[in-house]
């Protein structure tokens, strides 16, 4: 279709085979080098923590699961993706990172193939290269999270997209509705790419007159995939509405993403509703916390003014590729954009799958610009000279690793100290359970959101009893339980202590 990749689109060749082949046997051989042995127990992982939580839980067959209540605020996709390695390798943080390098691999493997009819060979290699070695995507490569198999799904989708469109029927659409449906499982944004889909589909329908009628698109282009998409997503959607645990939750820090995106308490659908002034205000910064993600290559959320005018450079790449392709990846970018630009929450990751294709769209507009300038082959020979000194600038492979190894260790150290503490029938809460419940190896109760809710220290007492609390772990190099020491101290006195770490029996 006109506008879309296959105009104009460059030959696959046996040589771009064997470079295919040759970048993702690299790729991989060079995880034996890039993958650390650490878990990242930082604010920006709490999700790994209830990802791994959830595994477990179904490895005990126990069902998808948190602290023994129905686990519906994110899909069970990652947590199923990473139970066979639970299974196999036990809690080794060495392979659960590997694990998710090899869907790293397969990002850049994917994002080289959907490149190459546009790019062709060496630049979609060379875009592949720089972000497969950029230090923030390194870093994502060793985080149990489901950022990049959400990249690495959400490209795969698009190579779907286009094997329906080579050949368009029911058929091929239902194949790729199951495909995103599937990829929502992993990432709930993904679902955003069948009005991607629908909205290029339109466009090419707008653009090329077709004669068939909009009856006709709706039936042959649009309802197949819709259905298919519906039928696998809107289930599991079902199974969470029909689990939602009462409110207001007390073990999450939301009820729902509806409940966090339209109310004053994230965690309470009962709290009033947030006006939409409240949720527009909300856009200038998200729009600057996005712009320099993508203008520092997703290293800071607070860049420079430079770094800000780089990203809006690349949002508008998107926009103009978007005009001169009219493809579903450029209205996912954007789509996927003006969702961040009203969310409740920010986190630099969120940007991961914008930064990817952005990038993409900036290299092919910088060649299609530089083309008219020169010629076609100048300007790729000056986009690889710049990719190559991107890759260079950025080389910092293991960029904030000390200080994750540094993290683990004092964790390993200090719930090794509470487990020695710990008595046989003791059930476990912190002020934020999370990442204990991955180095103590048990259920770890959250005391931290009962407390912010109701505004005073007592609020533990409730969340103690309701769960048949005994023991409460603080560590006072966290500011959470640095907070309630004092607190506990006062009612229960020093019960078992050592430098740095408190253990209360709260009750018989």
């Amino acid at each position: 279709m006109a506008g879309s990749y296959q105009e104009h689109a460059l030959p696959w060749t046996r040589w771009t085979t064997w470079v295919l082949i040759a970048f993702v046997l690299a790729a991989c051989a060079s995880l034996a080098v890039f993958v650390h042995p650490y878990y990242e127990a930082t604010d920006t992982t709490n999700d790994a923590s209830m990802y791994i939580a959830c595994a477990r839980s179904l490895l005990a067959g126990d069902g998808y699961e948190y602290l023994g209540s129905p686990f519906t605020i994110r899909p069970p996709g990652f947590a199923l993706l990473i139970a066979p390695v639970l299974a196999l390798r036990g809690l080794d943080f060495a392979a659960l990172n590997a694990f998710v390098g090899l869907f790293g691999v397969a990002t850049v493997a994917l994002l080289f193939v959907w490149l190459r009819p546009r790019l062709g060979t060496l630049v979609s290699l060379a875009v592949a290269v720089v972000v497969w070695l950029n230090p923030s995507f390194r870093q994502m490569c060793n985080q149990v999270m489901s950022d990049v198999p959400g990249a690495a799904s959400m490209l795969a989708c698009l190579l779907v997209e286009r094997w329906a469109e080579r050949k368009p029927s029911v058929r091929r659409d239902l194949a790729l509705g199951l495909a995103i449906g599937l990829a929502s499982y992993v990432r709930s944004v993904n679902v955003l790419l069948v009005p991607a889909i629908l909205c290029a589909r339109a466009a090419a329908q707008l653009v090329e007159h077709r004669s068939s009628g909009w009856f006709a698109f709706v039936r042959t282009r649009a309802l197949g995939l819709a259905i298919a998409t519906a039928l696998v997503v809107v289930p599991w959607s079902l199974r969470d509405s029909l689990s939602r645990p009462e409110p207001p939750v007390d073990q999450n820090f939301l009820y729902s993403y509806s409940t966090a995106m339209w109310h004053v308490d994230g965690g309470d659908p009962s709290s009033p509703r947030r006006p939409l002034s409240a949720i527009l205000e909300r856009v200038p910064q998200r729009a600057q916390q996005i712009t320099s993600m993508l203008g520092s290559r997703m290293s800071t959320s607070d860049g420079s003014a430079l770094e800000i005018a780089i990203g809006s450079l690349m949002l508008a790449a998107l926009v103009v590729a978007l005009v001169r392709r009219r493809s579903s990846g450029e209205f996912m970018a954007l789509g996927v954009t003006a969702v961040l630009a009203v969310y409740f929450g920010f986190q630099g990751r969120l940007v991961l799958p914008v930064w990817i294709l952005a990038f993409a769209a900036l290299v092919d507009g910088v060649i299609w610009g530089l083309a008219r300038a020169v010629n076609a082959l100048a300007a790729r020979a000056a986009v690889l000279v710049a990719l190559a000194a991107l890759v260079g600038a950025d080389w910092a492979p293991y960029r904030g690793v000390d200080q994750i190894e540094a993290i683990h260790a004092a964790y390993v150290r200090t719930c090794d100290a509470f487990r020695q503490r710990l008595a046989p029938d003791a059930r476990v809460a912190a002020p934020i359970g999370w990442h204990y419940s991955v180095y103590l190896d048990r259920p770890v109760y959250s005391l931290f959101f009962a407390v912010r809710r109701q505004g005073e220290m007592k609020a533990v007492e409730r969340v103690i009893d309701e769960y048949g609390i005994n023991t409460v772990v603080l560590w006072s190099a966290t500011p959470a339980d640095q907070s309630m020491l004092p607190y506990f101290r006062e009612r229960y006195g020093e019960d078992n202590t050592f430098p740095g770490g408190s253990v209360f029996r709260v009750r018989p």
